[in-house]
């Protein structure tokens, strides 16, 4: 055991205090096969320490850096989204050696290439609100930085009711996932396809979660139902309001998700092309005007 932190069944971290949730606390129950159990008190802001080693030295341009040895364990983050990775990092160099659970000695520092690290989570109606908490805990250890969550018809809009499938999510459902991507350090982005995909389905299933509903609403859209009219007021009104519910669910946030990709019978209409560049314009130059920097 020589050069190993041991880990006690039940211990106690000195930590920033915000981790201190349940997001937590059932990822280090995991690792240690469900024989774990972590409690926090509080500590200074962006580490996590157990034992008695002192913190390691932080480099300006890193995200965290980690310490281990005998003593104890010790990470610093740059901010909390740093200290998260360093313990995600931690998290998964718990070993469990017959008799106890342990970490070995390391001096760790972060390396990413690419500072932004982004993944896309759509959620169909076949998923329910646990399987997408799980990819969510999947992308944290995966050191990801952003995650575009994406509702394809499951989150319910007091805008326009027929943009929900039956069974969608209550804005208070969708809370707890964005809950549990800031709790890992992770900025939750929102986005709602605003030129194709009007469907809310994939164009192979023939369903649309809105004229499926309620086929009067089809001036909403394109004649193939497949994209959003684009010459449309009204739609630049709605588009304008579910931005708005989504901002509400999702907090505050440097990003906003607006899709326009597959709009097949915009870029077939000769028409409809011409009117592109203003529309996107338009939409882009709104999106920037509520805070957010649009990303297609």
């Amino acid at each position: 055991m020589d050069n190993c932190f041991l880990l006690n069944k039940k211990i106690s971290a000195v930590a920033d205090i915000r981790m201190n949730n349940d997001t937590v606390k059932k990822l280090w129950s995991s690792f240690t096969l469900t024989s774990g159990e972590i409690s926090f008190e509080k500590g200074e802001a962006f580490t996590f320490c157990l034992g008695n080693t002192q913190l390691p030295t932080l480099s300006k341009e890193k995200e965290y850096a980690m310490k281990v040895d005998e003593n104890g364990v010790a990470v610093v983050g740059k901010d909390y989204s740093g200290l998260m990775r360093g313990f995600m990092s931690l998290l998964m160099k718990i070993e469990y050696c017959g008799e106890a659970f342990k970490i070995k000695a390391v001096s760790e520092e972060s390396d990413y290439l690419i500072k932004n690290r982004m993944i896309h989570i759509c959620v169909f109606p076949e998923n329910d609100l646990y399987f997408i908490k799980k990819l969510i805990r999947l992308a944290g250890l995966c050191q990801y930085t952003h995650i575009i969550i994406e509702f394809w018809g499951m989150l319910r809009y007091d805008c326009l009711k027929e943009l929900s499938w039956c069974g969608a999510f209550t804005k208070e459902q969708a809370k707890e996932l964005i809950a549990q991507c800031r709790e890992l350090g992770m900025e939750p982005v929102p986005m709602f396809n605003q030129l194709g995909h009007a469907t809310a389905s994939r164009v192979c299933y023939g369903k649309h979660v809105v004229l499926d509903q309620n086929p009067t609403l089809q001036r909403l859209f394109t004649p193939d139902g497949w994209a959003w009219d684009i010459t449309s007021e009204e739609v630049f009104a709605l588009l304008k309001q579910v931005r708005k519910e989504l901002y509400e669910v999702f907090g505050d946030g440097e990003y906003m998700h607006i899709g326009c990709d597959e709009a097949y019978y915009i870029t077939r209409n000769e028409e409809l092309r011409k009117e592109l560049p203003r529309f996107l314009a338009k939409l882009t130059n709104e999106v920037e005007a509520e805070g957010r920097r649009p990303m297609v």
